[in-house]
């Protein structure tokens, strides 16, 4: 029988989710925010055609539905919170964590169904920087996890205890999530699966797939339908094959970077692993860790890697190949929650590697949930309640250091895009014209601070005048280089600094929010954060 729940442990998610959330309420806009921001203002000026305006987001102006071509919800609630926000930071989080509170609160109920002591699992999961770093930013995923976690927590209780009512509403939060944010079907496909394995009717699957993507589907077929891509069924598998890794050399270095963001956002969520693995299952782990480890061979780089991210590297994969290997044994597939969570181990986890158009943290977080609860579900059937504690308690402590410290590290990054572009303003009041290359929070600011894009298709670099600024940084993305043959001077080199040598954007070595930049979720390092170069055309 599993212990009696009270109402403290739901309240320590909320607190605990509101504690996190309130250091970092004022973080700069940061990678995709602005993008999202963008759309939510050409909504509020054309609410019915949210994607009909130009965007320069690769170094061009394309249209928006380029950038963004699927649904998505996140804009219009933007746009209807626009008025109490004011387009300021911490009111624009802060409207939105109700979205967190849901989000963790959901994860709860989920691991309440799944396990005897469902709190400090749930909290280790939150306080992880995969999920604590990617649920605060203002983008579509933030939207899923509230939507989605919630949904499939009442269509589990709505199966269980047989309310049709529980299961109408998942799939109408379902249709939430998946406005949200396409990726997200991997909840529907676990949905789908949940049902079945509880002997629900084909008809009833269908009729709840058919509630929760018909919108999307309908959205899709308007855009699609008939234009130069060939309709929407042409459209599925361009989404497919952009994101794909179908080409055999692509294989080894995006499962190295899976591996590598899977095992470095994840070690302190997984650390009793290895205490379920006994006799020769012992050395069959530790086999797969090694095997998971031998990615990081130098036969596997596509460019030179420092002997310390390949040590660290090694050490992230393994410690996944580890959870992988605990998740594979006998135990885990016996029971109908320990095969849901396997199957989303891997449902997520193919989608990762095979589909998605790189590895990215804010994807591994929903593959961190379920190897997080399997390993405890498992966990609390060998272990004693003082063991139990004690690797709870380390994990979430060290975890949650972790993860504010990277927090930290990203927030000073940010604010750096902003402070730049604070200083370009100077340039501008003064009469200057001033250009820059790069995006993200780096171009939200910019072009607040009156500054234009540099524009591939209307001449690029060369449309810059004598006399005006040119604003080139390095750890971002999209950014065109300044031609050799371009005659500037006076260029100086502003370096953001930080002490604590953790780097989350690294070219070559780390990319936190895509493997583009590197194969580690983080990397060891003491180099500037940012670098800025500034020049003055001649």
């Amino acid at each position: 029988m599993r212990p009696q729940r009270t109402l403290s442990e739901p309240a320590a998610v909320a607190a605990f989710v509101v504690l996190s959330a309130l250091p970092f309420l004022g973080k700069a806009y940061h990678i995709d925010e602005p993008a999202y921001l963008a759309i939510a203002g050409h909504i509020a000026r054309d609410p019915l055609h949210p994607l009909s305006f130009l965007y320069n987001w690769y170094g061009r102006a394309v249209p928006m539905s380029e950038v963004n071509a699927y649904p998505t919800i996140l804009p219009y609630l933007l746009a209807a919170a626009a008025g109490l926000t004011r387009g300021l930071e911490w009111r624009t989080r802060l409207a939105f964590l109700p979205f967190d509170l849901a989000a963790g609160l959901a994860l709860y109920g989920l691991a309440a169904r799944l396990l005897k002591r469902p709190l400090w699992p749930t909290l280790t999961i939150l306080a992880g920087p995969a999920y604590l770093l990617n649920i605060q930013h203002i983008m579509p995923d933030k939207l899923l996890a509230a939507f989605g976690l919630t949904s499939l927590y009442l269509l589990l209780r709505g199966l269980d205890e047989g309310r049709s009512a529980w299961i109408r509403a998942s799939a109408a939060l379902m249709m939430l999530a998946l406005l949200s944010k396409i990726t997200g079907i991997f909840l529907l496909l676990l949905a789908a699966l949940a049902a079945r394995r509880r002997r629900q009717p084909w008809r009833g699957v269908i009729l709840y797939g058919a509630l929760a993507a018909g919108p999307l589907l309908l959205f899709l077929g308007k855009e699609f339908a008939g234009d130069a891509w060939g309709g929407i069924a042409a459209t599925g598998l361009w989404f497919l094959n952009r994101g794909a890794a179908f080409h055999a050399g692509d294989i080894p270095g995006r499962l190295r970077a899976l591996l590598c963001f899977t095992g470095g956002c994840g070690l302190a969520t997984l650390p009793g692993g290895f205490l379920l693995l006994k006799d020769g299952r012992r050395w069959a782990a530790l086999a797969a860790a090694g095997a998971a480890a031998a990615l990081l061979l130098p036969v596997f780089d596509t460019q030179a890697v420092a002997a310390l991210d390949r040590a660290l590297g090694a050490a992230f994969a393994a410690a996944a190949g580890l959870s992988v290997a605990v998740c594979l044994r006998p135990e885990a597939r016996r029971g109908e929650e320990r095969r849901l969570l396997l199957a989303w181990i891997f449902i997520v986890g193919g989608l990762q590697l095979l589909f998605y158009w790189s590895i990215v943290t804010r994807y591994v977080l929903f593959l961190l949930i379920p190897l997080a609860l399997l390993q405890a579900h498992l966990l609390e059937e060998t272990a004693s309640e003082r063991t139990l504690r004690r690797l709870y308690l380390g994990s979430f402590l060290s975890i949650l250091a972790l993860s504010l410290t990277l927090a930290a590290v990203d927030a000073r990054y940010a604010a750096a895009q902003r402070d730049t572009a604070d200083a370009a303003r100077r340039y501008v009041a003064a009469g200057k014209r001033v250009w820059f290359t790069g995006h993200w929070g780096f171009q939200y600011y910019m072009e607040k601070a009156g500054a234009v894009a540099v524009d591939r298709g209307a001449g690029g670099w060369a449309a810059a005048r004598a006399g005006d600024i040119l604003i080139v940084p390095v750890n971002n993305t999209n950014i065109l280089s300044i031609p050799m043959d371009l005659r500037i001077a006076d260029v100086r080199a502003a370096e953001i600094g930080e002490a604590v040598p953790l780097r989350l954007i690294s070219a070559g070595r780390a990319g936190f929010y895509s493997s583009v930049f590197g194969f580690l979720p983080f990397a060891v390092s003491g180099e500037p954060l940012e670098r800025f170069y500034v020049a003055k055309r001649l």
